[in-house]
């Protein structure tokens, strides 16, 4: 019986070949949602970027750059081991194929790393023993932010499945399937329409606030529209709770930090002049030397002031104080 290796991507067309340079690739990546970012633009637990994150990197004037360090470089170096292992594991022949846009949604991009001759395609995935991902495919788990750059990937190219092979070296290589899922490609079509009209008007997405994080409130609100103005809390009963529970957990603490300090100068006591404390032959802590080699500004703007000032920037920066006693003052003062 013959069977017919099915190539087609009937919901998209090739932007870029599988050839193309990175270069080539950063800057298309610019002109729509890849599926490694729709875990981000979704707010799913584990993307490695927000909303704004995405937004910001999509609205930039600077030229497209992707920080390339020691994980990601070697990802790309074995996907062509993952790929092999999966055909030599499961018997379906697999190719590359390059970015893909989506016919239907222009916005939606996908970089399949191959496609598999049964009509699915194949994300390769490279994990070190110590990453939760590799805990979950040892689970028999796809991580959730994978599991909807499949569902991208599927909705774009319009194949049926998509096939993930992990590899943790050293420690083990798992295979998952996972089908078409209408709902949430829905969710991808419609959450994904709605983000990219912010960047089209250059409009920022709505922060929220429990997803949001520090690098991102930095970035958005650098520094104050004027001095002494005053945002009106839209919840103030909420917000009076946030700072009740804000100072509770201040007064703990300190009072955890007092008690460690406390524990620690017993421990070091005990040390003395030796490096290790035991406790029936078992060690428990150690204070050891640590020599550091640190800069004496001091000393160095005294000697050459004016190298100094030819070096020195301004930092703005941004500090959260709580209003001391304030629900204690008369609102009605």
């Amino acid at each position: 019986m013959t069977t017919t290796n099915d190539w087609r991507c009937p919901g998209s067309i090739r932007v870029l070949g599988a050839d193309a340079s990175r270069a080539d690739w950063l800057a298309h990546r610019r002109t729509g949602i890849g599926a490694s970012e729709i875990a981000s633009v979704l707010n799913v637990d584990g993307a490695y970027d927000t909303p704004y994150g995405i937004w910001a990197e999509k609205t930039s004037a600077e030229a497209p750059e992707e920080s390339d360090d020691e994980l990601l470089r070697m990802g790309r170096d074995i996907e062509d081991v993952v790929a092999a292992r999966f055909a030599e594991q499961t018997g379906i022949v697999v190719r590359r194929h390059g970015l893909a846009r989506s016919r239907r949604f222009p916005h939606l991009l996908a970089s399949v790393d191959r496609l598999t001759a049964d009509g699915g395609v194949l994300e390769c995935k490279v994990h070190t023993q110590w990453a939760k991902a590799g805990a979950e495919w040892a689970d028999g788990r796809v991580p959730e932010k994978f599991w909807w750059q499949g569902q991208q990937q599927l909705l774009v190219t319009g194949r049926s499945h998509v096939w993930f092979a992990a590899l943790v070296p050293g420690v083990g290589f798992w295979v998952e399937r996972v089908e078409r899922e209408a709902n949430a490609q829905e969710r991808i079509a419609y959450e994904s329409e709605k983000f990219w009209r912010y960047v089209e008007t250059g409009t920022a997405p709505p922060i929220d606030p429990l997803h949001t994080t520090d690098d991102e409130l930095r970035a958005r609100f650098p520094d104050v529209v004027a001095p002494e103005s005053v945002a009106e809390a839209a919840i103030p009963e909420a917000f009076e709770a946030l700072y009740s529970e804000r100072d509770a957990l201040q007064v703990e603490a300190k009072a955890t930090k007092d008690r460690l300090a406390e524990i620690d100068k017993q421990i070091k006591a005990a040390i003395g002049d030796r490096e290790y404390l035991a406790a029936s032959g078992r060690p428990l802590f150690r204070w050891q030397s640590v020599t550091s080699s640190r800069l004496d500004t001091k000393a160095l703007e005294a000697a050459h002031p004016d190298l100094v000032a030819e070096y020195r920037r301004p930092s703005v920066s941004r500090r959260l104080t709580p209003i001391k006693n304030a629900l204690t003052t008369d609102k009605a003062a």
